[in-house]
């Protein structure tokens, strides 16, 4: 029996790839990376209950003596081993396959449409940041059998990455979100990454259809051939209202209200509800769905400290999102309004001029207080009257604590590697309540 047999008869409990946290009776899938090699950990995933493992050839044959007994799967290469096995598994329990990109919004679309498709189908989706040439095989690898859905968020940092994934899990179904600069370091213009981003439906059908958010300018005006393209924009939309950040709206038939704030996710639920409604799923059952989404951690995450109350928005950042989150900011009411902004990653020579537009929202003039941090944030709008920069995270956090007062909103946004949840942190923990 194949392997891969062996995975589709489900004699694994699982598939991973680290050791220090493996699964009981799973498969071990010994990845090499730049600084470590996975192989040599085999053991101690045995150790830990693994029934089977792969084992790169080369590693075996200078160290076949120490590996004795032990169930192995020799591959010439485990990545492209992960990879087969996957595509494998997904041809074999063959369910209704959605792949969601796009610069922003991926996370929150893939969230809000797993919700709809559990109404009406047995789901299985992307957890956590699994969206890359490891972590997306991963989530084909470990679908229970009876999966009838299969919701995957698609990630790439350059030119190629999404037609893997795309060949791997071979969608029936595509959707992005919009195009935005993340990333735009490793591409010449957006329009780079708007071709990245189309590699999703390389190894598709040519029937297959591709959902768009028609509101972002680049993907309404791309010419895509004979592919059906539905294309999801606000004037199909009615009855559209807010109130303190939260938006209702209503889609022919369908009631939307929505329990996350910012007028970006209009354009997110649009797309879940449009695919979700062309899958035949009740409107009754959508409705439900979308209002029971409230967002996921630290993504524009609203907590109570007190009497403040702060968004812990740092999970990741781009110039969109970042302006998005600002203007959702300004739509909730509060006393004072302040904005903790650290720097955007991987955009390249375009960081300083990115990192001005964002100081040129108008938005920005409405802070009552603006924070910023790193070394490209000092860019941004440094005329504002009640700016302040640091390079210091400890010190801007007590500076922040000393500033507050009762009935604040501060929101906290920057690209992952600046850390500012410990901004969050530091409030929580020193606030005097």
């Amino acid at each position: 029996m194949t392997i891969l047999e062996r995975i589709i008869n489900q004699e694994f409990t699982g598939v991973f790839i680290d050791s220090r946290t493996p699964i009981e009776g799973g498969l071990f899938v010994p990845i090499r990376g730049e600084k470590f090699n996975g192989n040599s950990f085999i053991q101690q995933a045995f150790d830990g209950g693994a029934k089977a493992s792969l084992v790169e050839e080369s590693y075996y044959q200078d160290n076949e003596h120490r590996l004795q007994g032990l169930d192995l799967i020799v591959v010439p290469d485990s990545l492209q081993a992960l990879h087969q096995l996957a595509a494998g598994v997904r041809r074999a329990l063959d369910p209704i396959v959605i792949g969601i990109t796009g610069s922003n919004g991926k996370t929150t679309l893939k969230n809000m449409l797993e919700n709809i498709c559990r109404t009406s189908y047995k789901t299985h989706a992307t957890k956590g940041n699994f969206n890359n040439e490891i972590g997306l095989p991963l989530m084909v690898l470990n679908m229970p059998p009876d999966t009838e859905m299969l919701v995957l968020e698609m990630g790439m940092s350059s030119p190629g990455e999404i037609a893997l994934l795309s060949q791997i899990t071979r969608p029936d179904i595509a959707v992005i979100t919009n195009i935005g600069t993340s990333h735009i370091e490793f591409f010449a213009d957006q329009r780079g990454i708007l071709e990245a981003k189309l590699e999703i439906v390389s190894f598709m059908d040519e029937k297959a259809p591709l959902y768009i958010n028609a509101n972002d300018p680049l993907l309404r005006e791309h010419d895509y051939g004979r592919r059906p393209i539905i294309r999801c924009q606000r004037d199909q939309l009615s009855d559209i209202t807010s109130r303190d950040g939260y938006y209702a709206y209503r889609l022919g038939d369908i009631r939307v209200d929505l329990s996350v704030r910012g007028e970006h996710q209009v354009d997110n639920s649009h797309l879940a509800v449009a695919v979700g409604r062309d899958l035949g799923i009740e409107p009754a059952k959508i409705e439900q769905a979308i209002s029971l989404y409230s967002g996921a951690d630290m993504r524009f995450a609203t907590l109570m400290v007190g009497d403040l109350t702060l968004i812990n928005d740092a999970y990741n950042a781009s110039p969109l999102s970042m302006i998005a989150s600002i203007k959702t900011m300004l739509d909730m009411s509060a006393k004072r309004r302040i904005a903790v902004l650290g720097d955007i990653f991987e955009l390249g020579q375009r960081a300083r001029s990115e990192h001005e537009q964002i100081g040129a929202f108008e938005g920005i003039a409405e802070l009552d207080a603006l924070f910023t941090i790193g070394d490209f944030a000092k860019y941004i709008a440094p005329e504002h009257p009640n700016r302040r920069h640091y390079t210091n995270i400890q010190r801007l956090s007590q500076e922040l604590l000393q500033f507050v007062r009762p009935g604040d909103l501060i929101l906290v946004k920057a690209s992952r590697g600046m850390e500012l949840e410990r901004v969050v942190r530091y409030l929580e923990e020193n606030y005097a309540k």
